[in-house]
């Protein structure tokens, strides 16, 4: 019977812990973005603890029968820009008006708080989403070879610093 009471107690004063997404996680309504077939694209996001990736989701109007690779690279680039690849996805079909939720693969990377960039690369121009270009900061990079997993460290930058943001975040799992 104290077995039971202690480990109720126990229970009763261990915090819960959740998963925690980390982004944009609101569809955006400002205007929409298209055409960036070509280019590998990122987002800075702010993490306040500590977790692991276990998904990345990206928010699409129009698939344009495109595919999308989704992943997480760290803040070592030039100027805390994209830097080396964290995370990534396997390529996925795009999916019409839908969060585009993958897994990344492997067992996911473990990140700590700071300053980390979401990207993405799409294979068609006609690929439709969600973009704010009044807040968030943007870096972008020509890159040809579309695939799983994405390049690291991030290629050399043709658009920094850009103001906008897209519907785009991360879900991290609490770790002990």
């Amino acid at each position: 019977m104290k077995a039971i009471v202690l480990l109720a107690l126990l229970c009763a004063a261990a915090p819960i812990l959740r998963a925690q997404n980390v982004g944009v996680t609101n569809i955006l309504s400002q205007s929409v973005d298209c055409c960036n077939q070509g280019l590998l694209c990122a987002q800075a996001v702010e993490l306040t603890q500590t977790g692991m990736v276990s998904s990345i989701s990206y928010y699409t109007f129009a698939s344009g029968g495109g595919q999308m690779v989704l992943g997480v690279y760290d803040s070592a680039g030039p100027s805390g820009g994209p830097g080396n690849l964290l995370a990534s996805t396997e390529v996925f079909n795009v999916q019409n008006n839908s969060w585009n939720t993958t897994p990344v693969r492997g067992s996911g990377a473990i990140l700590v708080p700071g300053t980390y960039w979401l990207a993405y690369q799409v294979t068609s121009n006609d690929t439709r989403f969600p973009v704010n270009r009044t807040t968030g900061v943007i870096d972008a990079a020509q890159w040809l070879r579309f695939g799983s997993p994405l390049p690291s460290p991030f290629p050399p930058l043709s658009i920094s610093q850009l103001q906008a943001e897209w519907s785009f975040y991360i879900t991290l799992v609490p770790v002990r």
